[in-house]
């Protein structure tokens, strides 16, 4: 700052100010010309010039990287004299959108810092110009400049263009190795998968990033690309993901120049890049691993969900009916814990098959299905009366006699109460093992089973445990009337499930009146919003998209979202809040969680003005969503 106010000190009060530029040559839409902060080349054989733009309203020209539909400026020099190399030093550009196609450039005023390499500076150098640009509305129209000018040698005096030189090269991005205090670092990945290459850049800062932009330029010329920006909790890392077309990289290594500007800092960093393939990438940050555990920790708690705990107690409760042998004991659990693994083994190859003909389907998308919810209401309802002893489900006829015995009719119910207990699971899984099933759907084929076969030895985790200590058995109690007690609880339970998927049904499908999550007063619908609006509003907006089938969504509301706490925060930031739901198919909502690469809900993202988007975690934190707020 102080350096910019000494030179204009300079201009008011020198008399004797020396002027060194070309006429403007005027182009279409705009005018170009070459100006000099100094009067002579002052003996050194580096001088740094400026091409002056000045567009009228509402046109633009192009950075170094335009992107389709654009080129940037290209000077030709062959006809200066003394002159050994000439280099263009790009100021930090912006994104704009021209005729449906995004683009990088300057609009109103610009200044191109031109770095000149002189060959002898005891001799006068000629620079002459032949500058070719292209300048861009509602049309595009392709310009020339012919600029000449002589600069003789010897000591140099300032001219009244060296403020303008200076605060032009204040808006190139400096070199990150130029950042001693090291305040910033760059991390940079590039992987591909079947369609595409996508690029990921890493940022942390020493202090909170705020209205971030991240430029790429590359040797392929590629499409210009407004990067998905995730933050961390303290402001102080993102991700920015940049996707392209595999096609637009004939190679799996690159160079890439990146530029990144925020509110406090502009720099730009270059790197070799290696493409490295997708499933590679997941492996070796161990992700996968992560994943299946989760898979199997959620297969695991699904066992104490009111749509399996029955299920479970009804199977331990036969044992006190059976004689306890070992032997026996294992076998029945072994085969129900492979019929609860076979049904997900199957669920998972049927959703491989249904992936890779191009049909999605995600966990979460069976609650606005009627067929699927009268199914399984259907099913549930059938246990829960037969639990109160109206009737006794019995093994079809063509399995209890003619080729089984009555031992390998009772593993054949084994194997059924098993693999029926994954298809009762299903109303409850949603909130507890969405992440994982989510992730699924993002993971190869072999993957994706693999996460599916996990969460079913979750789930069967109860009956491996006594198949392989069936001592655990012979400590349950005698039979008695006691047990009539716990079938009727057990009905009631089923017949509880049943009433809360009809509720579901019923409010997707049938009625308005049975909603039980409904927006408050001052949440707005984000069915009736326009996001970009409120985004260049420069507010502050908490999106909360939310269902009545989703339970975790429930927590977060009760326990997060509606807390004393967190609306105090509201109240005091002038937060904007959203909500959308989701119990409902609703095509606005499903593109806008894939356009954060979701699939499944809850989902709740913070955006701070325009460019500061920060995605929170499943399960809400208040301590959170107050540091990011504060």
């Amino acid at each position: 700052m102080l350096k910019y106010l000494i030179f204009i000190l300079i201009i008011l009060f020198s008399k004797n100010l020396y002027s060194l530029e070309t006429e403007w040559s005027i182009g279409p839409e705009s005018k170009v010309r070459l100006i000099s902060p100094i009067s002579h080349n002052n003996n050194e054989n580096k001088l740094i010039l400026g091409i002056e733009y000045e567009l009228n309203e509402g046109w633009k020209t192009y950075w170094k990287s335009p992107g389709e539909g654009g080129f940037p400026q290209q000077i030709n020099w062959e006809l200066s004299k003394n002159i050994k190399n000439l280099k263009i030093l790009w100021p930090t550009p912006s994104y704009f959108e021209i005729l449906g196609f995004n683009s990088i450039g300057y609009s109103e005023k610009v200044v191109f810092p031109i770095e000149i390499e002189i060959e002898n500076i005891s001799n006068e150098t000629s620079l002459i110009f032949d500058v070719n640009y292209l300048t861009c509305e509602k049309v595009c129209i392709p310009a020339k400049a012919f600029l000449q000018m002589n600069i003789p040698p010897g000591k140099a005096n300032y001219t009244k263009y060296n403020y303008t030189i200076q605060k032009a090269l204040s808006f190139v991005p400096r070199k990150i190795s130029e950042n001693s205090n090291k305040s910033i670092n760059f991390n940079t990945k590039a992987f591909k998968n079947e369609n595409k290459v996508s690029i990921t850049i890493n940022i942390s800062s020493k202090n909170i990033i705020k209205n971030p932009e991240i430029f790429i330029h590359s040797e392929y010329g590629l499409p210009v690309v407004k990067p998905k920006i995730k933050f961390s909790t303290n402001l102080k890392n993102i991700e920015a993901k940049f996707d392209y077309d595999k096609s637009n990289f004939p190679t799996n290594n690159f160079f890439i120049n990146a530029v990144f500007k925020d509110s406090q800092n502009t720099f730009q960093f270059d790197e070799d890049v290696d493409i490295e393939n997708f499933s590679k990438i997941r492996l070796l940050n161990n992700s996968i691993i992560y994943i299946l555990l989760i898979s199997l920790i959620g297969g695991v708690i699904l066992n104490i969900m009111p749509c399996v705990l029955p299920v479970l107690s009804i199977k331990v409760l036969s044992l006190l009916n059976k004689p306890k042998d070992s032997l026996s004991i294992r076998k029945s659990f072994l085969i129900t814990s492979l019929g609860i693994v076979s049904s997900f083994t199957l669920l998972a190859i049927i959703l491989v098959i249904l992936k890779l003909i191009g049909i999605n389907i995600f966990w979460g998308f069976q609650f606005q299905q009627p067929i699927f919810l009268l199914l399984i209401a259907s099913i549930i309802f059938l246990f829960s009366i037969n639990m109160f002893g109206f009737f006794e489900f019995k093994v079809p006829q063509f399995m209890s006699y003619n080729f089984l015995d009555n031992q390998n009719k009772n593993y054949i119910n084994d194997f059924f109460n098993g693999f029926f207990a994954t298809i009762l699971a299903t109303p409850c899984s949603a909130p507890f093992v969405g992440t994982a099933i989510t992730a699924a759907f993002t993971q190869s084929s072999l993957a994706m089973i693999g996460i599916f076969i996990f969460m079913g030895l979750g789930m069967s985790s109860p009956y491996l445990l006594i198949s392989t200590f069936p001592s655990i058995a012979k400590i349950l109690p005698k039979p008695g009337k006691w047990m009539q007690i716990v079938k009727y609880f057990l009905g009631i339970l089923l017949f509880a499930t049943f009433v809360w998927i009809v509720s579901i049904l019923a409010n997707n499908y049938f009625s308005e009146k049975f909603s039980n999550y409904k927006n408050d007063s001052d949440w707005l619908d984000f069915n009736k919003i326009n996001l970009q609006d409120l985004k260049n509003e420069n507010s502050i907006i908490f999106i909360d998209i939310t269902a009545d089938w989703c339970a975790t969504c429930q927590f977060n509301k009760i326990n997060v979202i509606n807390s004393e706490e967190i609306k105090e925060y509201f109240e005091k930031f002038d937060v904007i809040k959203v909500q959308g739901d989701w119990t409902k198919p609703n095509k606005k909502i499903e593109n806008y969680l894939k356009s954060f690469g979701k699939f499944g809900i809850p989902f709740n993202v913070i955006y701070v003005g325009q460019n500061d988007t920060v995605i929170l975690s499943e399960l809400l934190s208040r301590d959170d969503i107050i540091d990011i707020l504060n």
